[in-house]
């Protein structure tokens, strides 16, 4: 036995010697394996591995991809502002067991970088360098957030949001600095670049186009002068507008602006009209009191209460005027009973449900002041007994003539009476012996005129 003892011990000797050499080695130097960041700073002292470190750190590289592209690569020496990883490494130092230090040449030892993640990065360097290599956010289109836009044309729509390209330069170098501190070989730019903040289900969105949709898919028909007209949704759209609440509402001005259009398109009040006369085919009447026009107040007002209500409707529009029997629904809205007189063939023409009931010579005004005046006008009442009186331009005098039948269609004095005084009717008899505008019928005829015509019945004179 006391032959091996003597190497026995030699042995262990050495091995001790071996050991406390390492312990004191190790006391001041990080163990084997170990890592920081990525960089091996094994049996490096603290001043040798910060050394090592700042140096592998600013010329780290990290490659630059867009959809899985090459565009270019960062050195992390570009960029950084400043890097200091004394703190670490003090740290994990005075962590480290110098008697473990034989542990280490088996096992991975990577020590934490806490202050790795605050590691100061220029901004303006990143944007710099990525301008270098043609990454520029100024030449780069931007997200959209989703939003709920306008035309007149197609009305309210949502607009989808839309990512763009430009590049997140603070998500971008954090992801770098990580990127770095992983040792990973490259970042894929796309994934930095702005996201939309507001996308088409955010709520205020999806609230704003439900409010729309509850007021434009009202459907609001008009029967009127011949046609059923049908609001568009696109057109309603037009009047809706959002207060500071985002709550819908309808705008009452731009309401009554579409009333106006549908006016000036449909109806009859103020408006020349074709008429199908007796003797001359077609002619073109001149506007006067016949027709009607919208209410425009009463129109809007009804107009804004259907479409809060949501409810379909169908019906005539208000308006006021003077129509036979009311009805606005006609295409023509003279309709087929009238009086109808022919200021040059001077005769005069009374149709009821499309028959001709009467037909007689008439004298119309004097010209050159007191020509009948052309028209379409309704009859305003019917008066027996009555007493005609007035100014008679041409003689300068007033007159005062009793009539037995009266039936005024204007509030100036003109209308139909019988005419005692004259001996002849029609040709060329008003030319000489013309009325103050009136119509001037035979006495024979008038009491069946008069029990023909009623009130509101239209006079169409050309």
């Amino acid at each position: 036995m006391k032959r091996f003892a003597k190497p026995i011990s030699v042995g262990l000797a050495a091995i001790g010697i071996i050991y406390l050499l390492g312990f004191l080695f190790y006391s001041t130097r990080f163990q084997a394996n170990s890592l920081y960041a990525g960089s091996d700073i094994s049996h490096l002292t603290i001043e040798r591995a910060k050394e090592q470190l700042e140096s592998d750190f600013e010329n780290n590289k990290v490659q630059l991809l867009e959809n899985g592209n090459i565009v270019g690569e960062l050195v992390l020496g570009q960029i950084y502002s400043d890097f200091d990883p004394a703190a670490d490494l003090e740290t994990a130092l005075s962590e480290q067991n110098a008697g473990l230090w034989l542990g280490g040449l088996f096992n991975n030892q990577p020590i934490k970088g806490r202050n790795l993640n605050e590691v100061s990065v220029d901004e303006a360097k990143i944007a710099t360098v990525l301008e270098t290599i043609g990454i520029d956010n100024s030449n780069r289109s931007e997200t959209q957030n989703a939003s709920l836009n306008y035309t007149e044309e197609t009305g309210f729509t949502i607009q989808e949001e839309a990512v763009g390209t430009q590049i997140n330069l603070a998500a971008l170098s954090q992801a770098i600095i990580e990127a770095l501190s992983q040792n990973e070989a490259s970042i894929e730019l796309s994934d930095y670049y702005y996201q939309p903040t507001v996308t088409k289900e955010d709520e205020s969105i999806v609230t704003k186009w439900q409010q729309v949709k509850s007021l434009s898919d009202t459907k609001i028909t008009y029967t009127m002068s011949g046609q059923e007209v049908t609001i568009p949704a696109v057109e309603i759209e037009k009047w809706i507008f959002f207060n500071s609440n985002g709550d819908a509402y309808l705008d009452e001005a731009s309401v009554q602006a579409y009333v106006a259009e549908l006016d000036a398109q449909y109806a009859s009040l103020y408006q020349p009209r074709q008429f199908q006369s007796t003797l001359q085919g077609v002619v073109t009447i001149d506007p006067q009191i016949y027709g009607w026009t919208f209410d425009y107040e009463a129109e809007t007002a009804a107009l804004i209460s259907e479409v809060y209500a949501g409810e379909d409707v169908k019906r005539q529009p208000h308006y006021k005027g003077n129509i036979f029997n009311n009805d606005i629904t006609q295409a023509d809205d003279i309709g087929n009973t009238h009086v109808e007189i022919d200021l040059n063939f001077q005769m005069l023409y009374v149709y009821i449900d499309g028959e001709m009931m009467l037909s007689t010579q008439v004298v119309t005004g004097l010209p050159p002041l007191m020509e009948t005046i052309p028209g379409a006008w309704h009859i305003l009442y019917k008066e027996r007994d009555a007493t005609l009186e007035g100014f008679n331009i041409q003689v300068e005098k007033e007159y005062s003539t009793p009539v037995e039948y009266w039936i005024p269609f204007d509030w100036e004095g003109m209308g139909m009476h019988d005419a005692w005084w004259q001996s002849t009717f029609g040709g060329n008899v008003w030319t000489y012996a013309g009325s103050n505008g009136c119509i001037n019928i035979p006495v024979d005829v008038m009491p069946k005129l008069f029990d023909l015509v009623e009130t509101g019945m239209p006079v169409i004179i050309f």
